[in-house]
């Protein structure tokens, strides 16, 4: 079971949030990503960065926290309206399947 989760877990975007304790609005961007994350065709890793926890991510980040990065892409930071995160995550994401059309025959 392992191995198909990893397998699973590569497949998914992996987003990094770069924050720091007792951060309002890191906590709501956390809160942002987590409900956007469980839509249907949304699915992504994300991880937790502690801007705190070096000093090159305090220099690069350190005013800015929250930050969304995808593979060092800046892709969100300080707040975002769900529609404006959404729409910032979405080239990341896997395109959702396509819908099943029905045809009747007669």
């Amino acid at each position: 079971m392992a191995a198909r989760d990893e397998a699973v877990s590569a497949t998914r975007p992996l987003f990094q949030l770069v924050t720091r304790k007792n951060c309002h609005l890191c906590d709501v961007m956390k809160a942002q990503l987590e409900a956007l994350g469980q839509r249907p065709g949304s699915g992504f890793e994300v991880s937790l960065v502690d801007v705190d926890s070096d000093p090159v991510l305090v220099l690069y980040y350190g005013h800015l926290v929250p930050v969304v990065l995808h593979d060092g892409v800046r892709l969100a930071e300080l707040h975002c309206s769900n529609e404006e995160l959404t729409a910032r995550l979405r080239p990341y994401l896997p395109a959702p399947p396509p819908a099943s059309v029905s045809h009747s025959v007669r």
